[in-house]
């Protein structure tokens, strides 16, 4: 079976102290990815990994701006996945399914973005050798504007959803 995207879920900007992160259309046995971005006033925010995810990387902004990526293998998924955050001002989640993925190990790397803060571009590091050839690339990117929209890199598509 070859890896491919099936479906994105981008949730609605939250404020308070969850986010509600949406479930996409998925299959048992799919890779779910799901980024959770939060941005506050110092200190940072926190966000409590969800039960079940496993954390792949934790990327923070200066003071105010955390993103967290997990992952999970789909199995009877629920409508959503409530994630609780400290010191937001807002935030929003994102959950990505592919289907075909390695279910014991569906990422070989990791990279962090680089925040600019006042800069109207988001700086993604080059995946370096890494070679998508036995793969998929996914690109999830956060800001710390809610009505900022992100314009995918060159050779990305944006899935249908919205401005993750």
């Amino acid at each position: 079976m070859s890896i491919a995207y099936h479906a994105c879920q981008i949730s609605n900007w939250a404020s308070g102290t969850t986010i509600t992160a949406t479930m996409p259309t998925n299959t048992n046995g799919d890779v779910l990815l799901m980024s959770v971005h939060a941005s506050g006033v110092s200190p940072l925010p926190t966000i409590t990994d969800p039960s079940g995810w496993t954390l792949l990387c934790t990327t923070t902004y200066s003071t105010s701006l955390t993103n967290k990526i997990y992952w999970r293998v789909a199995s009877s998924e629920p409508g959503s996945y409530t994630v609780t955050v400290g010191g937001l001002n807002f935030g929003r989640a994102t959950v990505v399914s592919i289907s075909g993925a390695d279910t014991t190990q569906p990422a070989s790397a990791q990279y962090a973005g680089q925040g600019n803060a006042s800069s109207a571009s988001i700086t993604a590091p080059t995946l370096g050798s890494w070679s998508s050839a036995n793969g998929i690339d996914v690109g999830l990117f956060g800001t710390s504007s809610g009505s900022t929209n992100v314009t995918p890199p060159t050779n990305y598509t944006e899935p249908t959803g919205g401005d993750a």
